[in-house]
């Protein structure tokens, strides 16, 4: 490592010249890594480097989501149906939560939207949080 220079005698057109020998420097060391990295990588599979990303902008970047739908009530109401006979045929083992989330994956909050959507539908529940039991009464 060269020794650092006393920046406060030397003079402005000195430390550019020392700036451009070390940016130069640093574009051969880069240079030739690639090479080796790319001589490494023919030597495992035989594939050509990867191309390198492009920077693009978040701005002007398209948005791949689609938009969010709206429900009709009948359809809401259909979907809590589901879960309330889905209930209803587990019988007095009842069924948890993550065996409705798997088989009907339409509402966050299940026993929201079954007071919500299946207000005549009586059920009761066992446990807490992510080892609560859905039983029809």
């Amino acid at each position: 490592m060269p020794r650092r220079p006393n920046l406060k005698k030397m003079d402005l057109t000195a430390l550019q010249t020392m700036l451009a020998t070390t940016r130069s420097q640093v574009v051969a060391i880069e240079d030739e890594l690639r090479s080796r990295l790319d001589a490494l990588r023919a030597q495992l599979d035989g594939s050509p480097a990867p191309a390198t990303k492009t920077k693009t902008n978040k701005a002007s970047a398209k948005k791949t989501k689609t938009r969010r739908t709206n429900r009709s009530r009948q359809q809401l109401e259909a979907a809590a149906k589901r879960i309330a006979d889905l209930i209803t045929k587990a019988g007095a083992d009842g069924v948890s939560g993550a065996d409705i989330k798997a088989k009907v994956n339409d509402f966050p909050n299940i026993r929201g939207a079954l007071e919500k959507y299946c207000p005549d539908f009586k059920f009761g529940t066992k446990g807490q949080k992510t080892k609560m039991v859905y039983i029809a009464k």
